[in-house]
């Protein structure tokens, strides 16, 4: 018994964090997501925080395009604040270069193992791609900088404390990874983390057309 379960637990960290109310793909109840409650972690203001942001190096949150129309094909229309809270962004109106929006969290142990491969391919590709983090159902901000800065995460992060993205992107759980065209199209969207650089390079050039230099 001991043997199955540790078996179901690497299988688990292999795909991917599931979050409390939220159902498995096989069905039945999933396992609790965040491993420190959200009622036992200080909270920390929004001075603190932007601060911190700072501090890390992470960029400031893109600016949407106001003039954009959301596209039935494309992010939903939700519009999320950023990580630190001096302004929020539309999902739906971001416009103008490829993008790759990666959501994930500090307590979800397959974002830590993948973070890496993502801010070494960010950093090959500034102007040429967007990338951006999204925060999802984390109730420790501070934990998370900690997170993006050790593991250089520089580009900007959007906050979805309530799980805004859950049901209208169908995410299960971080880490989850959506490859985005320049006119706002939803190309290709990946499920579990990456397990190397080459995957994740390999899908930009697919997906998007992406050369990643290097």
């Amino acid at each position: 018994m001991r043997r199955v379960l540790a078996l179901l637990a690497t299988a688990l960290l292999l795909t991917g964090c599931t979050t409390t109310g939220v159902q498995r793909a096989g069905g039945g109840a999933p396992p609790s997501g965040p491993s420190t409650p959200a009622a036992s972690v200080p909270e920390a203001g929004a001075e603190e925080v932007e601060a911190a942001r700072v501090a890390a190096g992470i960029a400031d949150c893109p600016v949407a395009d106001p003039a954009a129309e959301p596209r039935p094909d494309g992010l939903p229309p939700l519009v999320l604040p950023c990580l630190g809270g001096r302004s929020e962004v539309d999902l739906s109106r971001l416009r103008g270069q490829p993008m790759m929006v990666n959501v994930w969290a500090s307590w979800c142990t397959p974002c830590r193992a993948e973070a890496p491969y993502l801010s070494e391919v960010a950093g090959l590709t500034q102007g040429e791609l967007l990338t951006v983090g999204l925060l999802y159902q984390d109730a420790d901000p501070l934990a998370a900088i900690a997170v993006a800065e050790v593991s250089a995460q520089r580009y900007p992060h959007l906050v979805d404390q309530t799980g805004a993205v859950r049901e209208p992107l169908r995410v299960l759980g971080p880490p989850v990874t959506f490859f985005v065209t320049a006119d706002g199209r939803l190309a290709h969207t990946h499920v579990g983390p990456f397990t190397s650089s080459t995957e994740l390079r390999e899908l930009l050039g697919t997906h998007l057309g992406v050369d990643v230099p290097g």
